[in-house]
């Protein structure tokens, strides 16, 4: 909940962005399979904002974050910090120093509010009561995911197991979630269903609570 706490103070600031880039670690990223969504991207999804990961192994893909935050440690020189009030003074002016002061030869010599003067006016503004359950349904629906059955007949996915029989022990099956129903469809590789499950919880509350899988 910290890295929430972070990113709502974050679009509370600065408005919502279209998207946001992520690397494959904790906590946006589901760490035992990134091609799974976590409760909490899918409370970004909710907002109508793109969750984008990079691919495994390429920070290059996000290379300006890279950099910048290589400057800013160098800038806020936290070694110099006594706790960790002073550090997040020092952080915020970093921060705005990025924006108001540090000019890009790359484009022109200008700051970033040069560039973007609409950085203080974004219209997209973070109101938590603007979620929308339905996002989150239409960006589930998208996924097919093919799961290994262990051998007591249970498969699983989002932290979650469910038994749909011993007889299916070690093979493959695939996962859908249907939108029209809220539930997760169990099928065979043939697309035969062979068990439906309740799906996520997916009122505003438990998108907000990042409680959608408990």
């Amino acid at each position: 909940m910290e890295a929430k706490k972070a990113v709502e103070a974050a679009l509370s600031e600065w408005g919502m962005p279209k998207r946001m880039r992520f690397d494959n670690g904790y906590p946006f990223a589901n760490t035992s399979d990134r091609y799974v969504p976590n409760a909490l991207n899918l409370w970004l999804v909710s907002l109508g904002i793109e969750v984008v990961f990079n691919a495994p192994h390429s920070p290059q893909q996000n290379g300006s974050v890279e950099g910048t935050q290589r400057i800013s440690y160098n800038w806020a020189n936290p070694k110099t910090c006594k706790n960790a009030e002073c550090l997040q003074q020092e952080l915020n002016r970093v921060s705005s120093d990025h924006i108001k002061v540090l000019r890009q030869r790359r484009n022109g010599d200008q700051t970033r509010v040069d560039l973007c003067p609409q950085i203080y006016s974004n219209t997209r503004r973070y109101d938590a009561q603007s979620i929308d359950p339905q996002k989150v349904k239409d960006h589930l629906a998208k996924y097919s995911w093919e799961k290994d059955v262990y051998d007591n007949g249970y498969v699983g996915i989002f932290s979650k197991k469910w038994n749909i029989g011993r007889q299916y022990a070690r093979q493959k099956v695939i996962i859908t979630y249907d939108k029209t129903t809220n539930e997760w469809n169990i099928a065979m590789s043939n697309h035969k269903t062979i068990k439906r499950i309740d799906g996520p919880l997916l009122s505003k509350e438990a998108i907000l609570n990042l409680a959608i899988f408990q």
